[in-house]
């Protein structure tokens, strides 16, 4: 068959089963589900033994001494070599083995004991050893609850990211120390292949934003009907740029009835080369909450404010909720969840908090910052109590599939008819596609894929309603407003349409996923921090009135106490802060 008929085919068939109705969902047999996770158990735990031998194989050899002339050397090479000959490995992965055993039995025994019950593979072992091993033992150690709870519901790639975001706000000044260090091994690489060569760019995490901004945009001067794919589109705009050529030329066949309508040069009003989200009180220097780098992830403050700097400002207004309350998770039980599952979590300060966007402000170009004060004199982010640990996402995560499972009601719609709670329909809402504005604050809200375990940024994913919108009669549908909208990748978007996995949108635009062979799984707002305690913040200063002066005779002493009298009152009646 021909790919225009087997294009054909699958179009008649998408034809008949708009005409044939609602279809059986396809359906795993739940005993194959329960043993393959059964087998992964098995191997995770052959795995674990593997790595904690590795580790004693080198902590075996490492205290004995060979003395070569004056210098006096360790066996831990030796170790190395032995290991990679008995699992035919080279010595840099027996090197690692070793690696990430020690740390296990030294820093994180929480995930030690997980990853010996079979519960983490070395994939995500790695990952956790990978993002922490340069934290001081203090943070990691925080860090390692949250940590946990990520890992038993995320994939390495997307675990590593969550955790980079975690010792961030835990750790903001090592994360930005960290990042002077790494900033150091930026270089570009050439290796050559048979027939394409590869040239890969290790770039600090703004620059590389706008290099990939720009080969975007030098690949979307072609037209529609340019027949390259996007991957071949995005190599011949890096290709052009490094010639210094203007535009793309387009690839189409062009004639009479179809034109070219390629564009001849790169928008004069571009969108911003990078996108930084930071905190008002971060941007102020009054805290050390991590920025968004739009495309990239979290960043540290101070690399946030670096950038910030030298851009326009734009203000976000958001609203500021404990998730936890509006879940209907008990507050005690959360924040108990790590002692009660072994973790020895107690203690620590803060619920989980997400900022919800309300609308934007206009743009400004931006100013110098007031000086930083000392180290240890001002709030530096998450409170975190020494020795307790950090509360984030996924130990709510954790807390909220207790709950449910206790009291399944709790996983119900806040709002089934997808409505919103709106008797009346708002203006756009029976409108298929929402208004940009309202596209951009959904966005902002999730920041990636909503779908369990996916990291596709917002930019890249398609807005979709958790109720379906019925396009022949969209008051009786799911309407296009910010409660009954998420973002969603193409593939999980599929996904969804298909009716394999339904989502129900919760209180605070938590989204409860339930797939057609009964599997659950939760996922919240990209925009949710972790033990943040907002009751004491106040963003709006003391600014005394400019008064005239005026001549007097009375004594100065009662004037200043009259002044300092006012400022208190000012101050006792500020209006709380907006985020």
């Amino acid at each position: 068959m021909s790919v225009g008929s087997q294009v054909m085919s699958v179009g008649y068939g998408r034809a008949f089963a708009s005409y044939a109705g609602p279809q059986k969902k396809p359906v795993i047999d739940g005993s194959l589900l329960r043993e393959i996770s059964e087998v992964a158990c098995l191997e995770n735990q052959a795995c674990a033994r593997k790595v904690a031998l590795a580790a004693a194989i080198w902590d075996s050899c490492v205290h004995q001494t060979v003395q070569i002339g004056e210098h006096i050397m360790d066996a831990g090479n030796y170790a190395a070599s032995e290991t990679a000959k008995a699992l035919g490995c080279s010595k840099t992965v027996a090197d690692t083995l070793a690696d990430v055993g020690m740390d296990l039995r030294l820093r994180l025994p929480a995930v030690k004991a997980a990853f010996e019950a079979g519960e983490l593979d070395l994939a995500r072992v790695r990952a956790i050893y990978r993002t922490t091993n340069c934290y001081s033992l203090e943070a990691a150690q925080r860090a390692e609850s949250e940590i946990l709870h990520a890992a038993r519901r995320m994939s390495s790639g997307p675990l590593a990211t969550e955790i980079a975001a975690t010792m961030q706000r835990i750790a903001p000044d090592e994360t930005a120390e960290l990042r002077k260090k790494l900033a150091s091994l930026t270089r570009v690489r050439y290796r050559h292949k048979d027939v394409l060569a590869t040239i890969e760019a290790d770039l600090e995490a703004a620059d590389a934003a706008a290099c990939w901004q720009l080969i975007n945009e030098m690949a979307a001067t072609v037209c529609n009907r340019d027949p390259r794919t996007r991957n071949q589109r995005l190599a011949a705009a890096y290709s052009a740029l490094l010639r210094r050529e203007e535009y793309l030329p387009c690839s189409c066949t062009e004639d009479e009835d179809h034109p070219c309508s390629a564009k001849r040069e790169v928008p004069d009003r571009r969108a911003p080369l990078t996108t930084v989200t930071i905190d008002l009180t971060t941007l102020a220097g009054l805290s050390d909450l991590p920025g968004y780098l739009a495309g990239h992830g979290l960043i540290d403050a101070e690399y946030a404010r670096e950038l910030a700097a030298n851009g326009d400002w734009q203000l976000i207004l958001t609203e500021a909720s404990n998730l936890a309350a509006k879940l209907g998770v008990d507050g005690d039980k959360a924040a108990g969840l790590a002692s009660s599952v072994g973790l020895g979590g107690g203690g620590a300060a803060g619920t989980p908090v997400t900022f919800h966007p309300l609308g934007r402000g206009l743009r400004r170009r931006g100013s110098s910052f007031p000086e930083r004060a000392a180290s240890g004199s001002l709030d530096r982010g998450p409170k975190v109590p020494v020795g307790g640990c950090y509360r984030g996402s996924y130990t709510l995560i954790a807390a909220m599939e207790a709950a449910i499972a206790s009291n399944p009601a709790l996983a119900e719609a806040v709002h089934p008819d997808g409505h919103g709670g709106f008797t009346e329909p708002p203006a756009g809402a029976l409108s298929y596609r929402p208004s940009a504005a309202l596209a951009d604050c959904v966005r902002h809200r999730d920041r990636t894929c909503r779908h369990p375990g996916c990291d596709v940024p917002a930019a890249s994913c398609e807005i979709d309603h958790v109720v379906p919108y019925r396009h022949r009669d969209p008051a009786r549908g799911g309407w296009t407003v910010s409660t009954n909208l998420h973002c969603l990748c193409r593939y999980h978007h599929m996904l969804k349409t298909m009716g394999v996995w339904i989502p129900r949108m919760l209180a605070g635009g938590a989204d409860y996923w339930v797939s057609s062979s009964g599997t659950t799984a939760i996922t919240l707002p990209g925009s949710v921090v972790g033990t943040a305690d907002l009751s004491g913040e106040s963003l709006i200063p003391h600014i005394p009135r400019k008064r005239l002066a005026k001549c007097s005779t009375d004594p100065a002493e009662p004037a200043v106490a009259s002044a300092t009298a006012a400022a208190g009152s000012a101050a006792d009646t500020a209006d709380p802060a907006p985020f």
